[in-house]
């Protein structure tokens, strides 16, 4: 694996981690054109939560970003991993549990797709993800301190990691 910038954010708990986060990735689109942003979380409540934040957002970020098109999906629901791989300028949020990237003898995301897509990329979804360079956004980081963590993230290709902690 190779190296790759990270960055930590402490914020004390309850001041809207998730919020800024959001804010950030969509501060990185407009000022940079970076438009693939992966958020890895540890828990099914952080996700959620992580899901819900979105939802009560998007009429903000929407009024505060008019002219960035952003969308956001969760892995391993629906089209998500599609919408995220599809070569666009809309800005794309894919928000995945690390247990369902940490292993790639049991991970969906790891297996050869039957038919490749439309648009030519075949390969399994990491394979996807991992060319896409995206930006990972880890959610409470001190979760993600084991190898098998760490590999996960690596796993990725990351542009960069941003780390962001409410529990230093």
């Amino acid at each position: 694996t190779r190296d790759f910038p990270n960055f930590s954010i402490e914020m004390e708990t309850g001041t809207g981690k998730t919020f800024v986060y959001i804010e950030t990735a969509l501060q990185m689109a407009k000022a940079h054109g970076l438009r693939k942003f992966v958020i890895l979380v540890h828990s099914v409540a952080i996700k959620a939560g992580t899901v819900k934040t979105f939802e009560q957002t998007e009429e903000y970020f929407r009024a505060k970003f008019p002219s960035l098109q952003y969308r956001w999906g969760v892995l391993g629901e629906g089209p998500a991993l599609d919408d995220f791989l599809e070569p666009s300028s809309t800005v794309q949020f894919l928000v995945a549990s690390v247990q369902a990237i940490h292993n790639p003898t049991t991970g969906v995301v790891y297996q050869e797709a039957e038919q490749p897509q439309l648009w030519g990329v075949s390969g399994s979804g990491m394979a996807s993800i991992s060319a896409a360079r995206p930006v990972v956004i880890v959610d409470e980081p001190q979760n993600f301190k084991t190898d098998l963590r760490k590999r996960a993230i690596a796993t990725l290709n990351p542009l960069v990691v941003l780390r962001y902690s409410a529990t230093h």
